[in-house]
């Protein structure tokens, strides 16, 4: 599903919207994460582990950040970068790594 498709405007987003302003506000934070998960799910549900793994991560970074306590500058900043290195690493796979396998195999093609 996509935003712009008949289904979501007509009636995902609505329901959406109404079941919102029907609950009550200490839920409404997890009916969202909910209704994120099924649209994400709808959408491209074979990526939907590697989403909820990679707010896994961020979360558990998030908190090692907090226990770790401003004393320790150092290890906050390595915490930080290897959290920024996994969202990274995952970021790079998914967006280049058909282009290096397409490249060699473009090459090799002009070549014969």
């Amino acid at each position: 599903m996509v935003f712009s498709s008949a289904t979501f405007i007509f009636y995902f987003l609505p329901l959406t919207l109404l079941l919102y302003y029907v609950s009550p506000r200490f839920s409404r934070n997890a009916l969202l994460v909910a209704v994120s998960l099924l649209f994400y799910v709808w959408g491209a549900g074979y990526f939907t582990l590697l989403l909820l793994l990679s707010v896994a991560v961020n979360y558990l970074i998030g908190l090692a950040l907090g226990r770790i306590g401003a004393a320790d500058l150092s290890l906050r900043r390595l915490t930080l970068a290897d959290g920024i290195v996994f969202n990274l690493s995952v970021l790079a796979y998914f967006k280049y790594a058909n282009f290096f396998v397409l490249q060699p195999n473009d090459v090799g093609q002009r070549l014969e």
